[in-house]
């Protein structure tokens, strides 16, 4: 989402926290659209285990993480003709299919507290450039783990 904000800063680096009254507004409508589609799938989300449930961690940074999906991710908007906005809500419609599909082995609750972090923190992290990917060859069960 952030690069949907078109904003033109200086001597930023990939990594840094850029707050803005857009990343607030356009971050709440892809939680939005994730509980919406939750909602959709029929999934619910139990009232009383969203306090007591936590985020994933993951053995990547908010960076790896998106220096690994960022250019394939750029490939299927351009194959779609979306906009960056577009291609946002389109991830977080993407991310309640997969919490859905992961019920059983996931709380869904697990799931939405870990897609919302996520989505605060790529609504407010500047992002590395495109083709910045690196090169290294690692195992896929390496990567989930």
């Amino acid at each position: 989402m952030f690069r949907s904000f078109n904003l033109k800063l200086n001597n930023v680096s990939p990594g840094s926290v850029v707050l803005s009254e857009e990343a607030n507004e356009k971050c709440a409508i892809l939680i939005n659209v994730l509980r919406g589609t939750l909602s959709n799938f029929g999934v619910n989300l139990d009232a009383g285990k969203m306090n007591s449930t936590s985020n994933v961690e993951s053995n990547l940074s908010f960076l790896e993480t998106l220096e690994r999906l960022q250019d394939q991710a750029q490939v299927i908007r351009s194959q779609n003709n979306l906009n960056r906005e577009q291609m946002a809500y389109s991830c977080a419609m993407a991310t309640a299919f997969i919490i859905k599909e992961c019920q059983n082995d996931l709380p869904v609750e697990s799931g939405f507290h870990t897609a919302v972090y996520s989505f605060i923190e790529g609504s407010k992290t500047y992002p590395p450039d495109y083709g910045t990917t690196q090169s290294k060859k690692k195992s896929i069960f390496k990567f989930w783990k």
